[in-house]
């Protein structure tokens, strides 16, 4: 797969070259809960018109595009739950993804744009065991960005434990 880092601001036109081509996309949705509100940084820097179109998360996947997420740290925090989060509370509720979605994109999509998705992104049988337990559900939790895991295996391997 070729892939685009750092796609915030493509146009109608990029949009669908960009998805013509096949091209992958790399986002980093803590940049929209960052700098995305009225008055931040994309508006100081790029003026109100622009900076309403940052981010277009849904479009995205609306177009068929392979996403993977990332926080870009340190420029963010290394914390895929604010990127979670980020997805679900986009400046523009038109661009929001549902808690599931949001999940995928940090999971499948990650691996997809990795190329590892034959080993990763999935809990399937001959798979690698790459996954976290937390005390509470991520897809039902009130706020994704307080859970914390109480387990972590990295290749089957217990690599953290609370």
């Amino acid at each position: 797969l070729h892939r685009i880092e750092h796609f915030e601001m493509p146009d109608e036109g990029m949009l669908e070259r960009a998805a013509m081509l096949g091209l992958a996309i790399s986002v980093q949705p803590a940049f929209d809960s960052e700098w995305g509100h009225p008055g931040g940084l994309y508006e100081r820097r790029l003026g109100e018109e622009r900076s309403l179109r940052m981010n277009p998360y849904r479009t995205l996947l609306r177009r068929g595009m392979e996403v993977g997420a990332g926080s870009d740290a340190p420029v963010t925090p290394l914390d895929p739950a604010l990127g979670i989060w980020s997805l679900e509370h986009h400046h523009d509720p038109d661009e929001r993804l549902s808690r599931a979605e949001a999940l995928t994109m940090f999971t499948w999509g990650s691996a997809r744009l990795a190329g590892l998705e034959r080993k990763k992104g999935r809990l399937e049988p001959g798979m690698q065991a790459d996954f976290a337990a937390y005390e509470a559900d991520p897809l039902t939790a009130p706020d994704v960005r307080g859970l914390r895991p109480t387990l972590t295996v990295s290749l089957g391997r217990e690599v953290y434990a609370r």
